[in-house]
């Protein structure tokens, strides 16, 4: 074999070694975020500084951005991204590395926000993306700790009034003694209000702007006895102001409704006063028996409240005769039928099976 050929062969297999050693190397000086790190292999994750001025910070197509947050008391924690360039998505992670939060569009625009309560020196990793796998584009992050806020007790059945300022929140707290939905909300025309509620480790869980074509915010949801919870009401515009009031009101489960089926129906009488129906597991089905008076006449039956609720009238052998889900106002059902002398049934359902509390009315329109 002749010393040109020789040559190169070797410089071939120098060539390929050398790829070989770049794509390790590589491999070493690249987080799981996709952030490139020091010559030490070591990654280089930048901390967001309490209360410093927003880091700025690039996402490309498929990219994960990752960053550090520490800790050294008790308060609320809260890390945001700012800009209008790009949808961004969060996810805080603890030192272990288990999720704690995500988040997409709490902050401003299409920001995202993660607040959560921590106790105490720890270690927080932030991860930040676009919303969509192809997006990409700039954006800002920062973090603050705030600390926990001043409370004024709620009592059911108990309005407090208060003047909302510019750029202020009010902070609220609730205990729950039975299991039971309950009702938060605000009054008032003077300032359009967002309401959250929060678990006892300030989670939050719950996020109401307004209520049907009000000003006003709204939250009604199911607790548990012996629970504490936290509400926080804010206007909706940055300059936002006047004055409101809060109210707080609990609705009890009855103990013995077994009203999940035909055979078990809850007699009703037509034009008696409407009355709370709930639903505390998902897929159930309520159902209520009345009788037509002789002669016949048109019932009118609809819900009142939240939920999508669906209404449904059956004859006494179980035939489906009318069926509605969304005439009544808002997600809210109405049937008017005319009805001969008899015994029928009413069956009243969430429209997606899920949990709630809703208002039923049944009269006659003759």
């Amino acid at each position: 074999m002749s010393k040109n050929i020789m040559k190169i062969i070797i410089l071939f297999v120098l060539a390929f070694l050398l790829m070989i050693n770049l794509s390790a190397q590589s491999r070493r000086d690249t987080t799981p975020g996709g952030r490139i790190t020091g010559g030490s292999g070591q990654p280089s994750i930048p901390e967001l500084a309490l209360g410093a001025t927003p880091l700025a910070g690039n996402i490309s197509a498929g990219q994960e951005n990752w960053y550090i947050v520490r800790t050294t008391r008790e308060g609320l924690l809260v890390v945001e991204t700012h800009g209008d360039d790009i949808d961004t998505y969060l996810e805080l992670y603890d030192e272990e590395h288990s999720l704690i939060d995500e988040d997409d569009d709490s902050g401003e625009w299409y920001n995202a926000r993660i607040e959560t309560y921590v106790v105490g020196e720890r270690t927080f990793n932030v991860k930040v993306r676009a919303y969509g796998n192809d997006a990409a584009g700039s954006y800002r992050i920062s973090a603050h700790l705030n600390p926990i806020p001043q409370m004024r007790e709620l009592s059911f059945n108990a309005t407090i009034g208060r003047n909302l300022e510019i750029g202020g929140d009010h902070w609220y707290r609730l205990q729950t003694t039975h299991r039971s939905y309950i009702l938060v909300e605000t009054q008032g025309e003077n300032v359009e209000l967002k309401m959250t509620v929060y678990n006892d480790r300030f989670s939050p869980s719950i996020t109401s702007n307004q209520y049907g074509h009000t000003m006003n915010a709204h939250i009604e949801f199911l607790v548990e006895p012996q629970q504490v919870y936290y509400f926080r009401v804010r206007p909706v515009t940055e300059y936002g102001q006047g004055n409101y009031r809060i109210l707080a009101t609990y609705f009890a489960i009855p103990s013995d409704e077994r009203n999940d089926s035909r055979i078990n129906a809850t007699n009703i009488r037509l034009g008696s006063d409407p009355f709370s129906v709930f639903f505390t597991n998902e897929n159930e089905g309520r159902w209520f028996r009345f009788e037509m008076p002789r002669g016949g006449a048109n019932i009118e039956t609809f819900t009142s409240g939240q939920i999508d609720t669906t209404l449904a009238i059956y004859n006494q052998n179980g035939e489906q005769l009318f069926f509605d889900d969304d005439s009544g106002e808002e997600r809210n059902a109405f049937i008017n039928e005319r009805l001969d002398q008899g015994t029928y049934y009413i069956e009243l359902r969430t429209y997606s099976g899920s949990i709630g509390r809703t208002t039923l009315s049944a009269e006659l329109r003759r």
